[in-house]
């Protein structure tokens, strides 16, 4: 029978040669041999990693800070596992405790500035990934992960910056081009923009939250038939995807495509029911079809939703006096003109639904407050 030291040696070779399952093996019948070896305990931890069996290397990684509560390496791979089971408050302690043993290990700085990250602190998250930069500044993941920490804060220069050293770094990583071109749109830079999300769309094409972006680009910029292209992209790869319904709505009402905008819109409300703006948006496209009634119901929801929406309450005003109901038309034009005093069509459509009910003083001062 080989000795504990023996299958330890052998173990370290598979390892090295990245045959885990082999080095497994050995480790194992090492522990086995020797429960309190703590060397042999490392080095399953370590097959296991590579393994990626992460509950397994939890439970190796307990062991090993047992017999060697002073080993950063082992609280880290402790810490790192947790983390990768997403047992992120639970993860913090041990990487904590591998930092105060030795404060530079810069892979343990990433995985506690993820932790951090995963758990919404983010300015605490910002100092742990600045630490793991400052002491490996080619580490990709963590340039990107930099980024999205300062993204969260509003801190869009700064991620710039981040994402831009990552995807020097690293230029095939789909999710730092994604989100660069995102961080230059939060800027308004949005022509700067379509670059890096084309970037990121031709690594992974089927990439969903590059097309969102790439349609957010287009619409600001009021090419609506392109918007319409992308949109028609988001509701192919996520189809119960109320947004991408929403912008697909948008973009085919841009182009007066009120038939098409319609489906679109309804179909984004039915995935959810409380999307105010598209609520907005299909009273609009059913008032131009002349279809009052249903503009009425799309209205009607959005000032359920949002009282205080005076665009809907004039949409709502002009659905009304289009079927001949005066009095209540006359209320909503009112409530348009108590949120917005200045909105020059609500007046008007307010001396419209008084003039139609004989109050033609009302009228007249309604009138001229429009032409104010």
């Amino acid at each position: 029978m080989r000795s504990a030291e023996s299958l330890i040696n052998i173990g370290k070779t598979y390892f090295s040669q990245g045959k885990y399952p082999e080095a497994e093996q050995a480790f194992r019948k090492a522990v086995e041999q020797k429960p309190d070896n703590a060397e042999a305990w490392k080095g399953l931890g370590g097959a296991l990693v590579g393994l990626r069996r992460h509950s397994e290397v939890e439970q190796a990684s307990r062991k090993l800070v047992k017999l060697r509560p002073d080993d950063a390496e082992a609280w880290g791979r402790l810490g790192a596992a947790l983390l990768r089971l997403e047992k992120h408050t639970e993860s913090e302690q041990p990487l904590r405790k591998a930092l105060e043993l030795k404060p530079d290990i810069p892979e343990v700085w990433f995985f506690l500035g993820v932790a951090l990250q995963s758990q919404w602190k983010f300015p605490e998250a910002e100092q742990a990934l600045r630490k793991a930069v400052t002491l490996k500044p080619d580490a990709a993941s963590a340039w990107e992960r930099l980024g999205e920490a300062l993204l969260a804060q509003g801190k869009y220069p700064e991620a710039e910056q981040a994402f831009r050293k990552a995807v020097t770094l690293r230029p095939d990583d789909t999710a730092a081009w994604g989100q660069l071109g995102e961080v230059l749109l939060a800027q308004g830079k949005h022509s700067e923009a379509e670059q890096p999300l084309h970037k990121a769309l031709e690594l992974k094409p089927d990439y969903f939250l590059a097309w969102r972006s790439l349609v957010t680009v287009r619409m600001l910029q009021r090419r609506y038939s392109e918007a319409e292209q992308a949109s028609r992209k988001l509701v192919k790869l996520r189809p119960d995807d109320a947004e991408a319904w929403g912008h697909l709505g948008v973009a085919l009402l841009e182009q007066d495509k009120d038939v098409e905008a319609e489906q679109a819109l309804h179909k984004a409300v039915t995935l959810r029911p409380d999307y105010v703006e598209v609520w907005n948006c299909l009273g609009t496209v059913l008032g131009t079809q002349g279809k009052h009634t249903e503009a009425e119901q799309a209205f009607r929801k959005v000032v359920e939703l949002r009282p205080d929406d005076a665009l809907a309450w004039e949409g709502l005003g002009t659905a009304l006096g289009a079927q001949g109901k005066y009095p209540e038309a006359e209320q909503a034009f009112r409530k348009a003109v108590e949120q917005k005093p200045d909105n020059a069509e609500a007046w008007k459509g307010l001396g419209t639904a008084l003039g139609a009910q004989g109050k033609n003083v009302e009228a007249e001062q309604a009138f001229r407050k429009a032409a104010d």
